[in-house]
Formats: structure tokens, C-alpha cells, sequence
């Protein structure tokens, strides 16, 4: 039992299949015919990102188009919105500085953009694009 609870599982996704076979073929080559590494496993790269590119989309999935960070697909979906609005709105301050934080990126001047949102379904859903691209900016430093 104790070896049960200490089971843990690798997460599948859609395509997670290709990174395998791919990285292994990075490594026989680099093995059997001493190649570089690094180049063995960077000719693959867009292979595989290719392969989970397409079977995301199979399922319907969110993609990001190659060099497309999740950043910056959520400050364009937020600047979409924002050029939606009606005149009225876009004049708030708290979307111009909606606008300004996206013009101007950073994780503190996402968040408090997004917080001075509220009001609308369309107003908290740029919220949420903008907290989610201050997300995945902090990710990326971590």
C-alpha cells in the first residue's frame, strides 16, 4: 500500500507521444554517430511541435502558432476586446490603461490593469486575458 500511495502518473496529453520517440532519436544519433546533442535534438524541434500542433487541434484544443508565446495570444485576444468596445467604454480610464499595459507589458502592470477592470462580461474577460498573460510572464522566469 505504501508503494501505491507513492505512485505517481506522467501526464498525457495530446501528442506527448512524439516527444519521446523524437528525443530518443536525438539520442541514438548523438550516441551511434557522436553527434552534437544539443543539434541532434534541435533538428526535431519544430517535428514535434508540429505533431502536438496538429493534435491539439484534432481535439479541438487551444494552439499557438510557432515563435507565439501564451503571452502574447492573451494580450492580443485582450486587444481584440478592447477594439470592440463602444466609444464610451474605450474612453474609461481603466481600459486605456488596459491599453497601456498592454502596449507596455509587464506582470505588475498586467495585474493592476486587470483589477481596475470590472462592469461587463466583456470588461472581465479582458481581465482575465490580462491576468493570464501576467501568469504566463512569471512563468517564464521561473
Amino acid at each position: 500500500m505504501k508503494q501505491m500511495d507513492s505512485t505517481i502518473a506522467i501526464t498525457q496529453y495530446p501528442g506527448s507521444y512524439i516527444l519521446a520517440r523524437y528525443t530518443n532519436f536525438a539520442f541514438l544519433n548523438a550516441y551511434n554517430n557522436h553527434a552534437d546533442p544539443v543539434d541532434s535534438l534541435l533538428q526535431y524541434i519544430n517535428t514535434i511541435n508540429k505533431e502536438i500542433n496538429r493534435k491539439r487541434t484534432e481535439f479541438d484544443l487551444e494552439t499557438l502558432e510557432i515563435g507565439q508565446t501564451l503571452a502574447s495570444k492573451r494580450m492580443d485576444q485582450a486587444a481584440e476586446l478592447i477594439d470592440k468596445l463602444d466609444d464610451s467604454a474605450k474612453s474609461s480610464a481603466a481600459v486605456a490603461a488596459a491599453s497601456e499595459a498592454i502596449g507596455n507589458p509587464s506582470i505588475e502592470g498586467l495585474r493592476a490593469a486587470a483589477a481596475g477592470l470590472g462592469g461587463s462580461d466583456t470588461l472581465a474577460q479582458i481581465a482575465s486575458y490580462l491576468n493570464e498573460a501576467a501568469d504566463a510572464l512569471e512563468s517564464y522566469l521561473n
